[in-house]
């Protein structure tokens, strides 16, 4: 048999007569964590085994970059995903039709894809063909390009392929697509390794991710055909580099701090405001081992598994609703928007207000006044959530405590309690008058994330 190949978790190799040998025991691993966690994955087809490898010079660079190209043999690749499909539905059950399978990952770039538009159409069409084979409610979509300035010619030819072209795998026209993926990000800091020298000042940007969602949108909207097929953005992250951080290039610093709950929940709302189709965003981390407390890469947790101000963000986003509420804001001289859901039984009214601008400099304050409209409530109570500079900020409260590397016991007690999200102020009764709650002089502050929760209590 030849080498093992770990960048794709040797789940194929090839023995001395050519024949596929499968293992899954790396891929078992992997989702037997997430199924008993109750996670929905999205799972990605790539990269190509070092057996699958159509370019033969490739396989003595493999590691570099030989995992870039199509397969050598495509009846054998849509084989090894009909192999790997049926062992998920055998482990699994029925769940894995609530599962998404998406098609390589950003294949307009030679990042990951050494080859062309129409190969990239070709390895699809071979992989849906599989897909469908086992199960067809088996939900598959790509092309999970990378948007770039030459990005929206490769979606378009994608889309064109699919809606238009010869499938290659059947010989019909078309191919099925149950979701279309992009990705996206708010910043490509340059350099993104300074090795010490100085860099100039570069922020993650809201208004770029809405002009790449856009922009994406707009290509999507003139195919017809695929008017019912949904949109994901499964990478939309404040920065590129998953695993550069603040000591790669200071900008990254963004992820430890207030910013990042920040400007993720201003990206939710823009994009929400995009289309209808978007039907999910997916935020891309990791938890990064061997590195310093505070590494600033693209993670929920540091070490010591301390949660970062990103997390405490997300489990605050968690806490909305579906159904969605109208309220007004005033005194807002810096940008401040609100998110407002009410619960299914109507009992609870939930209020994402945060304030955000594509400038980690500007550290202002301002208060705000906020109305409810059409409370059928006679009281209420009124739980405050915060994450500023100030508050639910693990990562400043450790710069107070002079950074250091390694926690004593005592030091780590005290931030596993801090850590925890908690009311920015005691829970507040109100009584309702006029159908109306008006929250008066909030103090917000530029880059934080407030949340409401206003409980019924008749």
């Amino acid at each position: 048999m030849s080498t093992p190949a770990s960048a794709s978790t040797n789940i194929y190799i090839e023995d001395t007569q050519g024949n596929p040998v499968y293992n899954f025991d790396t891929i078992d691993a992997i989702y037997d964590v997430y199924v008993e966690n109750n996670f929905i994955p999205i799972i990605e087809f790539g990269f190509m085994p070092y057996d699958l490898v159509s370019n033969a010079s490739a396989k003595a660079t493999y590691l570099l970059d030989g995992w870039k190209y199509p397969p050598k043999d495509y009846t054998k690749w849509k084989n090894l995903i009909i192999a790997f499909l049926t062992h998920l539905s055998q482990r699994y059950g029925q769940q894995v039709e609530n599962w998404m399978f998406e098609v390589w990952n950003e294949p307009n770039i030679n990042n990951y894809w050494l080859s062309t538009v129409d190969e990239y159409c070709k390895l699809f069409d071979y992989s849906v063909e599989a897909v469908k084979t086992v199960n067809p409610n088996f939900k598959v979509g790509g092309p999970a390009l990378a948007t770039t300035a030459s990005s929206s010619t490769f979606l378009d030819q994608f889309l064109r392929h699919i809606t238009t072209g010869t499938n290659y795998a059947t010989g019909q026209i078309g191919t099925k697509i149950d979701f279309i993926s992009f990705h996206t990000k708010g910043a490509g800091y340059s350099p993104q390794r300074s090795y010490g020298h100085p860099v100039s000042l570069q922020y993650p940007s809201v208004g770029k991710i809405v002009s790449d969602i856009t922009e994406n949108i707009n290509i999507v909207a003139k195919y017809t055909q695929l008017n019912n097929v949904p949109v994901i953005v499964d990478e939309c992250d404040p920065a590129v580099g998953t695993i550069y951080g603040v000591y790669d290039n200071p900008n990254f610093i963004v992820c430890n701090t207030e910013y990042y709950p920040a400007i993720v929940a201003a990206m939710i709302l823009n994009i929400l405001k995009i289309s209808p189709r978007i039907e999910r965003i997916t935020h891309w981390s990791f938890y990064m081992e061997g590195k310093r407390m505070f590494e600033g890469n693209r993670s929920l947790v540091t070490n010591y598994n301390l949660y970062l101000p990103i997390l405490n963000g997300l489990k605050l986003l968690e806490k909305l609703q579906t159904k969605q509420y109208s309220i007004e804001i005033s005194n807002n001289p810096i940008p401040l928007n609100g998110f407002v859901t009410f619960a299914d039984d109507n009992l609870s009214i939930q209020l994402l207000l945060f304030s955000h601008v594509d400038d980690y400099t500007v550290n202002e304050n301002q208060t705000a006044t906020i109305q409810f409209n059409h409370i059928s409530y006679k009281y209420v109570l009124v739980k405050h959530y915060k994450i500023d500079i100030n508050n639910n900020n693990i990562y400043f409260e450790w710069v107070k405590m002079g950074k250091p590397d390694f926690l004593t016991d005592e030091q780590l007690e005290y931030f596993k309690s801090y850590q925890q999200l908690k009311l920015f102020s005691d829970p507040a009764l109100y009584q309702i008058e006029n159908d109306q709650l008006i929250l008066e002089s909030i103090s917000i502050n530029t880059h934080s994330v407030d949340f409401f929760e206003i409980i019924s209590l008749d």
